[in-house]
């Protein structure tokens, strides 16, 4: 009874407000002379808050798919609008959890770190050299923590939980076949797509090729099963084409651990056909894929290249954390200090710290770093619960989707020794997906009649709005 009022109060309220927002924007048109291209995106807008509140998990969707095109260089102001879509999509979803007074987000030691992460990177800003700068960065991990709860909320199924592992995999899929067409017809020097950035893209690229081989042994549609394994060719050159060491490096050790899971699960015959692609695309690389492939030793060895580089400015923010060992820099502030800590050729530069745990450190100091460690320690450890519980009640499944939430989060995290991704939406997605799992395998294995997960998950509480 109590959800059925919420949802017809919910709609009665959001059809109120969409009804007053039709006359007032016929309004502005006619009266105001309001520019019809206003008109437009604030109609886009509300149709995107419509969607997200009515339907919250097409919204989840939406922000998966924007993450593969909001960060394109040559498009900035697509790139903003991208940004604001996305803001838009968490209004709706907020709007419609308010109007029924529930949040369907089960707290767990995760969800409370998460917290307690914002609540000390905002003690971090009023220690800030900019605080504007630090203002603005705490905002983004605002809006990337209601992102996680956003999954928590509407992930409530193993269906829909595979469904976006699926859209994931297939979105890389495609934003391979751009970048190569791209690459190709000579719009790029590397590949890197509408992604703009090909280290971004071969992180993308690496989580895209774990979960399609992942993904067939949990999906029975033979249409997914063809679409995800046409992507892994695609994904394999894609990432080949970014020419990014880091992604090369990180692609062989996740494949690694993927192949030892697939024989574990007797899936020999995806193995082979993954290994048979993976020859044969080395066969079809460019030259300059094996001269950049042969550089990865030296440049670590000799700490040259744009490796050398990423030492010279670990080595800074580890000046800033020497500094400001408690509060940090500020959030968001480690480009604009960077010159009051760099030396040689980097004085005078405005470079983020190409590593997540420096620039996490030197920005809100060993208390941040280590609430940031322990966000994702945590989320591991609940995995893991979920995958011993899981196999105890002959659920293998929800044991696959377990240690895919384990390798994807690990494919980032492995990513984040030089790379910036604490501020990339992929990982805190992934985080919201590890917590919905938590909150699914409870009442799925609690349904079967297993004993084991009470030990293994806690007890949930869900948090309900005033």
């Amino acid at each position: 009874m109590t959800t059925t009022i919420g949802r017809s109060t919910s709609g009665l309220v959001l059809g109120a407000v969409a009804v007053v927002s039709f006359l007032g924007l016929g309004f502005a048109l006619v009266f105001m002379k309001m520019p019809p291209q206003t008109i437009l995106a604030l109609v886009a807008g509300m149709i995107t808050v419509t969607i997200s509140a009515f339907r919250p998990y097409v919204g989840v969707h939406v922000i998966v798919a924007l993450i593969f095109i909001e960060g394109a260089t040559t498009l900035p102001e697509w790139s903003t609008v991208m940004q604001v879509f996305g803001l838009l999509l968490l209004t709706g979803w907020m709007a419609q959890a308010l109007a029924q007074r529930r949040l369907r987000v089960q707290i767990g030691p995760q969800v409370l770190l998460v917290l307690a992460y914002l609540v000390w990177g905002s003690i971090c800003v009023l220690k800030a050299y900019d605080v504007r700068e630090a203002l603005s960065r705490m905002g983004t991990y605002g809006m990337l923590s209601v992102t996680a709860l956003m999954v928590v909320s509407v992930v409530n199924t193993p269906e829909r939980l595979r469904r976006l592992f699926t859209a994931l995999a297939l979105w890389v899929g495609l934003s391979g076949i751009i970048a190569l067409v791209m690459y190709y017809a000579g719009a790029t020097l590397v590949a890197s797509g509408f992604v703009g950035n090909r280290n971004i893209l071969a992180l993308y690229c690496n989580i895209g090729l774990a979960g399609a081989f992942l993904l067939q042994t949990l999906t029975r549609a033979p249409m997914t099963k063809i679409l995800l394994f046409a992507s892994l060719p695609i994904t394999l050159l894609t990432l080949g084409l970014t020419l990014s060491r880091t992604g090369l490096v990180i692609m062989l050790v996740a494949l690694t651990v993927v192949g030892y899971r697939l024989l574990r699960q007797r899936g020999v015959m995806l193995l082979l056909g993954g290994a048979l692609a993976i020859v044969v695309l080395g066969v079809v690389l460019p030259a300059s894929f094996w001269s950049r492939a042969g550089t990865i030793l030296p440049s670590i060895e000799r700490q040259q290249d744009t490796f050398g580089m990423r030492v010279r400015l670990w080595e800074a923010g580890v000046r800033m954390v020497e500094d400001r060992p408690i509060f940090g820099v500020g959030p968001g502030n480690f480009r604009l200090v960077l010159a009051r800590y760099a030396r040689g050729g980097l004085a005078g530069t405005q470079l983020n710290a190409h590593n997540a745990y420096v620039v996490v450190a030197a920005e809100t100091g060993l208390p941040g770093l280590a609430l940031f460690l322990s966000i994702m320690i945590a989320g591991g450890l609940a995995a893991r619960g979920v995958a011993r519980a899981a196999r105890a009640a002959g659920r293998e499944d929800l044991a696959l989707a377990a240690f895919m939430v384990q390798l994807l989060t690990f494919i980032v995290l492995c990513t984040g020794i030089t790379m910036t991704v604490e501020g990339l939406k992929i990982l805190w997605i992934l985080v919201g997906a590890g917590q919905a799992l938590v909150g699914i395998a409870r009442v799925e294995l609690s349904q079967a009649g297993a004993t084991e997960p009470a030990v293994a998950l806690g007890e949930p509480v869900e948090a309900t709005p005033a």
